[in-house]
């Protein structure tokens, strides 16, 4: 089993935030902006260094707000009153004054309230009133209280300036990323040693999850994936009580949060030997992770690094069948945040160029109706020389010679 330190000894914790804390600042001055606002808990995460409470889906907006600026040296924090004391003894480095209780803001009576009597204020005290606020991620009465409450301020999408903020990782950042993708390694291993004829999908995400969560996992990344058989294409993205049969092709995709920092590792793994047409397909995703990896250095544009992986699938003869606009995505304090890689990119995520210290996940995936579908994953560090790869479980190198 894949061994990981779960005490974050060798990480600085104190760096990091103050790191993450300067470049946020530096980029609220360029930008022009007077206050930042956040609802969406990983970037509360990255802002303040607050572990939240998580809700059954990231990025709930009801429990925790956090306020920063470029004139003030530490952020105001809102915590529901239950969470209080917890958020004051461990954010050592905000004053207590600065961390409020605030009630819950599900509905418009409530977020009327929580605007007048918490969020205005504070505006009001960071001289911004009649500035550019950017907000995250927010639910229309909060946003039309901000408007009809502030109605000087420029109220303008911060969730974009916060995915710009986050792209590039720091030293100290990068550690925890590394840790989190071992945490991967291990549950994704676990599974892999107890695939047999028998089995059932939801048995295999539970071992995983065993492991990981005994290594320091704070939360899964996504609702795990385990798709066996028939169910991997079209993708089932989900684990069911299936039985695994010799010949299927099992479709894991795993992630861990470790300290804040998440992973998104995946596997297709066989029970026996499948057919050859399903190797064959094995074998084009196989090829298509290495060109994409290969593709995936400093100075590349995002559209290089997808046009490497459309080219060989294209060469390998399923050009109808690969991975459904979206190749790859940044990942940190989110499980999924910019860059984006695909076609997707041209509904409206930007093309980027691509710089040391960027953190992606490559997905490649090759889908064919009949046949079998096929997905391989990894957690890849841009370097100043080119590309590390973070998850290291093994691939089918039997299926690929």
């Amino acid at each position: 089993m894949t061994k990981v330190n779960a005490v974050m000894e060798d990480v600085n914790l104190a760096l990091m935030r103050k790191q993450r804390w300067v470049q946020l600042q530096r980029a609220i001055t360029n930008n022009g902006l007077d206050a930042v606002v956040s609802f969406r808990l990983e970037n509360i995460r990255y802002i303040a260094d607050l572990r939240p409470v998580w809700g059954e889906y990231l990025g709930m907006v009801t429990r925790y707000c956090c306020v920063a600026s470029a004139s003030r040296p530490e952020p105001f924090i809102f915590a529901e009153s239950s969470d209080l004391d917890r958020c004051r003894s461990e954010l050592e480095w905000i004053p207590p004054s600065n961390i409020q209780p605030m009630e819950s803001i599900e509905g418009h009576s409530a977020a009327a309230s929580f605007v007048a009597k918490k969020l205005v204020p504070c505006i009001k005290t960071l001289g911004a009133s009649r500035g550019r606020i950017a907000v995250d991620i927010s639910s229309f009465a909060l946003v039309h209280e901000m408007r009809r409450q502030l109605p000087d301020a420029t109220i303008i999408d911060g969730d974009f300036f916060l995915k710009q903020v986050k792209m590039l990782k720091n030293a100290e950042e990068i550690k925890l990323l590394r840790k989190a993708a071992k945490i991967a390694d291990a549950g994704i291993t676990r599974a892999k040693e107890s695939l047999r004829p028998g089995r059932r999908e939801c048995e295999l995400v539970g071992l995983a999850y065993e492991v990981m969560q005994s290594l320091g996992m704070e939360r899964p990344q996504v609702a795990s994936i385990c798709a066996s058989g028939e169910r991997t294409v079209p993708l089932h993205r989900m684990s069911t009580g299936r039985i695994l049969q010799h010949g299927d092709f099992v479709f894991m995709d795993i992630g861990a949060c470790y300290g804040g920092y998440f992973s998104d590792e995946t596997r297709s793994v066989p029970v026996g030997r499948p057919n050859e047409k399903a190797i064959n397909v094995y074998r084009a995703v196989y090829s298509t992770m290495k060109a994409a990896v290969g593709a995936l250095k400093p100075g590349n544009r995002t559209l290089d690094v997808h046009l490497a992986a459309r080219g060989m699938i294209k060469e390998c003869g399923y050009e109808k069948f690969g991975y459904y606009g979206l190749l790859g995505h940044g990942i940190g304090t989110s499980g999924q945040e910019a860059p984006v890689v695909g076609e997707i990119v041209s509904g409206g995520e930007q093309q980027v160029t691509l710089q040391a210290g960027m953190v992606f996940t490559l997905e490649p995936g090759i889908f064919v109706p009949g046949v079998v579908g096929i997905r391989l994953e990894d957690n890849v560090l841009i370097t100043d020389t080119g590309a590390e790869v973070l998850t290291s479980v093994p691939y089918e190198e039997d299926l690929v010679r």
